[in-house]
């Protein structure tokens, strides 16, 4: 086993006991939140754990993310990958499954006049953990202003910041 492997192993049983106490909480989180977010009629993703070294990308680099997002396609649902180092504990592994339910919700659910503004202090949550202005640019490509309000609803609801919901990722990035 490579020593990633082993390093994110280690990390998944020193908090959680065990990977299936993790893939347990994450199946109960999912449905729990997937309702919450995005309705009762909304389908559940997949949920899955893979490696650290997916977060650094094809060419390596820093963590990029703390989780991704992929849409359903054809026969094939929709799934959220999330890395080792978010679930360190409960409260992270429910926020970044959260934001990427966000992303579930931007997907599944039709724009509507009835979609949460965006929120007066976003700019300044967002520009704050980022590094310089390309970042910041880059991770708004990903993360529209309808995400946004989405998102500040979401953090009001599992009592957090709204910069703890939206730029975590990030913010956990630059520190490593």
């Amino acid at each position: 086993m490579d020593a990633d492997l082993e390093d994110d192993l280690r990390r998944i049983i020193a908090a959680w006991g065990s990977e299936q106490a993790l893939y347990e909480f994450l199946t109960r989180q999912a449905s729990a939140l997937t309702t919450a977010i995005c309705g009762a009629n909304v389908p559940v993703p997949g949920i899955q754990v893979v490696p650290s070294f997916f977060a650094k990308g094809i060419l390596g680099g820093g963590p990029r993310r703390s989780g991704e997002y992929e849409p359903a396609s054809g026969d094939i649902s929709a799934l959220i990958s999330l890395f080792p180092s978010t679930c360190g504990n409960e409260g992270t592994t429910r926020r970044a499954l959260a934001h990427e339910l966000i992303h579930h919700w931007e997907v599944t659910m039709p724009e509507t006049a009835g979609d949460p503004p965006y929120p007066d202090d976003a700019d300044s949550a967002i520009a704050g953990p980022f590094s310089d202005a390309t970042r910041e640019k880059r991770w708004r490509n990903g993360h529209p202003p309808r995400f946004i309000g989405k998102a500040s609803v979401v953090a009001q609801m599992l009592g957090i910041s709204l910069q703890h919901m939206l730029v975590q990722a990030q913010h956990r990035s630059r520190q490593r």
